[in-house]
């Protein structure tokens, strides 16, 4: 709390420095800028976004301490007690040893919160001052598309997307030249899924992967995504371990997908339907992977692999398909790669393996 209170203000001054807009701006420099806000603003005026700055460092220190904590107990534990059983207790080893874990802390705690991240955060949450608004509302959309197009957070974009109405055309038109969009790790629904993916009108990689419990999309999801404008141009898309989907959303989504090169959904309980739209809608498609997709049947396989000429990879892991299903797809295809590599190998049909 002490140190916010003291830096703050300096914080402040910073930022505005940081969004002058060069001979427009109306600062000399930050010794005038200290002057002219305590003018107008008084002291308080030193102090905006005081409580997000404590929000933000909060975490850090928390972290800071703990972290110092653990660590001096581990140097103890291990430096200390070998210095003890060296030489024995002598006065100022604890000296010796604590700046040790102090340096580490220090290093850490430095790089846990930066004035930059600060400075991004109070923007996000529009807890600038009045004067800063002015000048960031100067920057043209493109570059507000721009700069909104390096934040990876969709929280993050949200929030930037409720300051007004220009961000929020900002934050569009930086969905719009993304080329490719991951979900991982995040906790998403259809809804918002299906928003963002609408947006993003040049996207050529979209990956809706479950890595995070209580991610829930469904065949709903899917179905409102197909319309979106860039679903006829991705190369690559990923479904994996979406239990919720099932072939009438997959079918729906993958028959406007007509470029793809490569898919992914393993984990999911597709069966033959499926595989049958992918064969007929993906001409192009080079890789599969059906990891673990145990309702698969040899016969779907045989389709895809036929109408697919030019597929170089299929992941199997995990199926429940026979040894001949295996030869019948390197007999229509003998260039095909098999993953994983030892499937084929282990049941005695090296012969059969194609040359990487």
């Amino acid at each position: 709390m002490a140190t916010q209170l003291v830096w703050t203000p300096v914080d402040v001054v910073t930022q505005r420095l940081m969004v002058a807009n060069g001979a427009d701006a109306r600062y000399v420099n930050g010794v005038d800028m200290f002057r002219k806000i305590v003018r107008n603003d008084g002291v308080r005026g030193l102090y905006r976004g005081f409580r997000i700055s404590i929000l933000t460092n909060a975490p850090s220190n928390a972290v800071w301490w703990a972290s110092y904590s653990v660590a001096q107990r581990l140097v103890w534990g291990g430096v200390g007690c070998f210095l003890r059983m060296k030489y024995g207790d002598r006065e100022g080893d604890m000296m010796m040893i604590r700046p040790d874990s102090k340096t580490v802390m220090a290093f850490q705690g430095g790089r846990d919160v930066t004035n930059t991240e600060i400075l991004f955060i109070k923007l996000i949450l529009g807890e600038t001052s009045g004067e800063g608004e002015a000048e960031i509302d100067r920057l043209p959309i493109d570059l507000l598309a721009h700069i909104f197009g390096l934040i990876t957070s969709f929280t993050h974009l949200a929030q930037v997307s409720s300051v007004c109405k220009k961000w929020k055309l900002g934050v569009k038109q930086s969905l719009a030249r993304r080329k490719n969009l991951s979900f991982a790790g995040w906790k998403m629904d259809d809804d918002s899924t299906a928003r963002l993916v609408g947006y993003a009108y040049s996207l050529k990689e979209l990956e809706i992967s479950r890595s995070r419990w209580g991610c829930q999309i469904t065949d709903n999801g899917l179905y409102r995504m197909s319309f979106a404008k860039c679903i006829s141009n991705l190369t690559s898309i990923s479904l994996w371990g979406l239990t919720g989907i099932t072939d009438k959303g997959v079918v729906q989504l993958i028959s406007r997908a007509s470029s793809l090169q490569h898919l992914n959904i393993g984990g999911t309980f597709i069966t033959d339907e499926s595989l049958y739209a992918i064969a007929n809608s993906c001409p192009q498609l080079k890789s599969i992977v059906l990891w673990s997709c145990r309702q698969v049947t040899g016969n779907g396989l045989l389709f895809l692999v036929n109408k697919c000429g030019r597929l170089e990879s299929i992941n199997v892991w995990g199926t429940r398909l026979p040894l001949d299903c295996f030869i019948g797809l390197l007999t229509i295809s003998p260039a095909l790669q098999i993953k994983p590599e030892g499937l084929l190998l282990n049941a005695g049909v090296a012969s059969m393996l194609p040359v990487a």
